[in-house]
C-alpha cells in the first residue's frame, strides 16, 4: 500500500502573525493584478520573502504553497468575521450586538482589505434579478 505523507503541524499564532505582517508589508504587489509593473516573478519573489519571515518564527520549515494556503484561510475567516461584526453594528433595536473577536492576524489582514471586498458594493445592481 501507498504510505501517506505525515501531517504537518498547524500554524502557530506567531507564524500567523508573521504571515499577516509580511502580507501587509508587500500588499501592493501580492494583491495587485498582473501588469507590466507587477509580474508573476515579482509576486513569487515576495511570497518567498514572506515564507522566510514565517520560517524565522517557526520550528518547521513552511513552503510558499503552505503560506499561500494559510493566507487564504485566514483571509476567509477574517472577511466572514468582519462582515458579521459590521452587520451586527448596523442592526437597530434593543439588545447588544454579538461581536466576533478577531485574532490579531485576522485584524491585520482586514486592515489591508478594501471595504467592498468585505460587505460588497453599496447600491450594487443584481444582474440576475430580471432574468427570472
Amino acid at each position: 500500500m501507498e504510505q501517506r505523507q505525515a501531517k504537518r503541524p498547524n500554524f502557530t499564532e506567531a507564524e500567523c502573525l508573521a504571515l499577516a505582517n509580511g502580507v501587509r508589508q508587500f500588499n501592493s504587489i501580492i494583491n495587485s493584478p498582473h501588469n507590466s509593473v507587477v509580474t508573476n516573478e515579482a509576486k513569487q519573489a515576495k511570497w518567498k520573502e514572506i515564507c522566510q519571515l514565517v520560517n524565522a518564527t517557526s520550528m518547521f520549515q513552511r513552503t510558499v504553497r503552505e503560506c499561500k494556503r494559510k493566507y487564504s484561510n485566514i483571509k476567509t475567516v477574517a472577511k466572514k468575521g468582519e462582515a458579521h461584526n459590521r452587520k451586527e453594528l448596523g442592526k437597530t433595536g434593543g439588545g447588544s450586538a454579538t461581536i466576533i473577536k478577531l485574532k490579531p492576524a485576522e485584524e491585520i489582514l482586514v486592515s489591508t482589505m478594501h471595504s467592498s471586498s468585505i460587505v460588497g458594493v453599496e447600491g450594487g445592481i443584481d444582474v440576475l434579478e430580471n432574468s427570472k
